[in-house]
């Protein structure tokens, strides 16, 4: 079994400056979080954490103990994690400026009008600003068993606590912490075992 992140969509403006302050983040509206104590080494970090926290904090749908779980292990992680640079290895080659000197807001809903070309022989799943598009979507060559979708579609309670277990050993960069903070949902993939795909599966993006 498999399972990665549908990140929240952001839009970038980099001709806006940004002037930003801490003073709502970490602290979530609708759970108790403990305070974190953190040098920011980028005021950036905490502006955007705090428009991706408010993004979540409209919607009135209840997370997945696995959403939930992965929401907080982030917003622990955020703010201790210093912006990357090309000091860095992982970073070296790539220039995040851009994204540092720009407006970032998350879009919360998906557009209304795609326009996105799927033509595939293979099974395939349509992700398009962080929501699944079922109706770009071809899952029914999947074997009986399988499951590709949404994590808050789950049909089985057994499943999402095998999820949830995996949500507990992620780890990444800066980046990674701010996707965690700010998913809409995961794309879980499950095989049972002694179950054998002969196709592959392809992920638009």
């Amino acid at each position: 079994m498999a399972a990665t992140l549908l990140s929240p969509h952001l839009l970038l403006n980099p001709k806006l400056s940004i002037q930003t302050s801490a003073s709502k983040f970490p602290t979530p509206k609708s759970r108790s979080t403990p305070k974190i104590r953190a040098t920011f080494s980028d005021p950036f970090v905490p502006q955007i954490a705090e428009s991706l926290e408010d993004s979540l904090s409209s919607s009135s749908t209840s997370s997945p103990p696995p959403l939930q779980k992965l929401r907080d292990a982030s917003s622990q992680t955020v703010l201790s994690t210093p912006w990357p640079s090309r000091k860095d290895e992982p970073f070296r080659f790539t220039d995040t400026s851009l994204i540092r000197y720009s407006q970032v807001t998350p879009i919360s809903h998906p557009p209304t009008s795609i326009a996105i070309s799927t033509d595939t022989q293979f099974p395939n799943l349509c992700i398009v600003d962080g929501h699944i598009i079922y109706s770009l979507s071809n899952l029914s060559q999947l074997p009986t068993g399988v499951f590709v979708g949404s994590l808050s579609s789950l049909p089985s309670e057994t499943i999402t606590k095998r999820v949830s277990e995996f949500v507990a050993n992620f780890e990444g960069d800066l980046f990674w912490s701010l996707n965690g903070l700010g998913t809409l949902d995961m794309v879980v993939v499950y095989v049972p075992a002694g179950c054998r795909v002969e196709m592959p599966l392809h992920i638009v993006y």
